[in-house]
């Protein structure tokens, strides 16, 4: 190891052995992530949490999903799929990134044999580490994704794929592999060094293990160090997993609804801020998840619950793009025993004209195969929401979604199908004002305490610029991809004032005319216009209600 890589190292040392330099700091040493010590730690944190946490625990009897892996005892050759008969049992559960390399998969034609048996040799990396690891924790079940869902079967993929929440919530433990960027690189890895220094005449064995990833990234995201956290699917697995026991570069880390740590001796709030990715969030993911989640929870903390979920979700990576609404099904179904609503292509029906109210921070793509134009789902990129918490909001149109002739909840869920949502439109009553000029500026648009965006519409006769952020792309030619139509065509939908405490702030949908006989529409952006109170407000009301479809 080079003197550069020692300038960043930890030094270790086993229990009992004596130190060479009584200067140094030393820490407990873990060769690896496989190893006794590990396995001691892990076992640890899961009887601490199982035994202590009020809000982790689950259910007794938790059923089984329709398939899990049989590991077998703990030396045997071979593992099985089994199809499970209305038992009940623990089983664990293993959160794994695809990567560009195809998993081990069950397919119509695998099924039978998979049934009869899997060999462990056959089994990539990260399978076979996480068979191992439930085998030493003498546990019987595991449930993978792809070997317990039929890939290529459309049926079955549908209804297991909205059984995720149960799944993950019902899991004993699920097994993150964090570091692996795809299935053959495994859980494990060896984490540190052994160095024979001579000191004073005398050798010592001395381990050393580079800086933990996790707090050499605690300025950036943690999607930079550990390839699983960029992966959409995996947010709900982490989200609704009562615990977690994450694999990572150098040692294991351990998040649950009520803690969270990890094998080195960094501080709670290092360690929280490092794996958030946020330097000022000292509250894990999962903490912070499950504490708003309570019977007590007011409507509009749900709200912005739902709004912190988009946020986050939506800044990962999908392979798919129909998988967009599919990936975060479960935690929409989780948090609806909490609302008691009816979730429609990422909105709620009981907060929709607030849920209207999102932009994409930066560049976005549309997708309209997927979602309607309305719906945040239908764009790639950061979502956020213009609702401030703080506000009062006063709606300006009257806004539902309208039926269509195959509509019905989803056989799977009983709530509204996230594989139909492309098919929803809204049906509006309010105020359309047609836009003079689309205006752009590098600098941006709006007040500096603002997110700048980099456009402005001008609305009927009022002579300031609305900041103007578009859905997908920019303006004209300066950028590859979205490009204004001809003005005429650009109309604002005021939706909402919002009363702070001592301005206004007025929200508008920018659509497009799609049919203007059968006054058929799609949104463009959304613009928000902020100003001291004061009578200007009227140049905004001299219009009447028109009725629109927005599709």
């Amino acid at each position: 190891m080079s003197n550069e890589h020692l300038r960043r190292c930890t030094v270790l040392i086993s229990v009992g052995e004596p130190r060479p330099w009584r200067v140094l700091p030393y820490s407990e040493a873990r060769p690896d992530t496989s190893s006794a010590e590990s396995f001691h730690t892990a076992t640890k944190w899961i009887y601490k949490c199982t035994a202590e946490h009020a809000r982790c625990k689950i259910p007794g009897d938790t059923p089984l999903p329709t398939r899990v892996i049989d590991v077998g005892g703990l030396h045997s050759p071979s593992v099985l799929l089994y199809e499970t008969q209305n038992e009940h049992a623990e089983y664990l559960a293993l959160s794994h990134c695809w990567g560009g390399v195809q998993p081990l998969t069950t397919t119509t034609s695998t099924l039978s044999q998979r049934k009869k048996g899997i060999q462990i040799e056959s089994l990539p990396k990260t399978f076979r580490d996480a068979v191992i690891f439930v085998r030493r924790l003498k546990k019987r079940y595991l449930w993978i994704d792809s070997l317990c869902i039929i890939q290529d079967d459309l049926e079955d993929w549908r209804r297991e794929a909205a059984k995720m929440a149960e799944i993950y919530q019902g899991s004993w433990l699920t097994i993150a592999a964090l570091k692996a960027s795809n299935d053959l690189e495994g859980c494990f890895s060896v984490s540190t060094t052994l160095l024979n220094p001579v000191v004073g005449g005398q050798q010592f064995r001395v381990y050393a293990q580079r800086g933990k990833s996790h707090l050499a990234g605690a300025k950036g995201s943690s999607s930079d160090i550990f390839p699983l956290t960029r992966r959409a699917w995996i947010y709900q697995e982490r989200l609704l997993s009562p615990r977690v026991l994450h694999f990572g570069h150098n040692e294991l880390l351990w998040e649950c609804q009520e803690a969270s740590t990890c094998e080195c001796p960094a501080s709670e709030m290092d360690f929280l801020s490092a794996f958030s990715g946020q330097e000022n969030n000292v509250e894990s993911l999962k903490i912070s998840h499950s504490s708003t989640l309570t019977p007590k929870a007011t409507i509009e903390e749900l709200q912005f619950r739902w709004y912190h979920i988009v946020q986050e979700y939506s800044a990962l990576k999908l392979s798919r793009s129909s998988d967009k609404l599919p990936a975060v099904q479960g935690v929409a179904k989780h948090l609806n025993s909490f609302r008691k609503d009816l979730c429609l292509a990422g909105t709620w029906r009981n907060t929709l004209l607030d849920d209207l109210m999102w932009y994409v921070h930066g560049r976005g793509k549309r997708h309209e195969e997927r979602a309607p134009s309305w719906s945040w789902s239908s764009v790639d990129g950061t979502i956020l929401f213009a609702r401030d918490i703080s506000g009062n909001t006063e709606a300006q149109c009257d806004v539902s979604v309208a039926e269509y002739p195959d509509w019905s909840p989803d056989k799977h869920t009983n709530w509204f199908s996230a594989f139909t949502a492309n098919k929803l439109s809204l049906v509006v009553s309010g105020h359309i004002i047609p836009c003079r000029e689309v205006s752009y500026a590098e600098q941006g648009f709006g007040p500096e305490s603002w997110y700048r965006p980099n456009y402005a519409i001008q609305i009927g006769d009022f002579e300031r610029r609305v900041p103007f952020n578009p859905d997908t792309g920019y303006v004209g030619d300066r950028e590859q991809g979205f490009t204004i139509p001809p003005t005429p065509d650009i109309y604002c939908l005021m939706l909402a004032v919002e009363a702070l405490k001592d301005s206004l702030k007025h929200h508008f949908m920018v659509i497009r005319v799609m049919d203007k006989e059968k006054r058929i529409y799609k949104r463009v952006g959304l613009g928000t216009l902020l100003w001291i109170k004061t009578p200007e407000r009227g140049h905004f009301y001299g219009i009447g209600r028109t009725t629109i479809t927005i599709v």
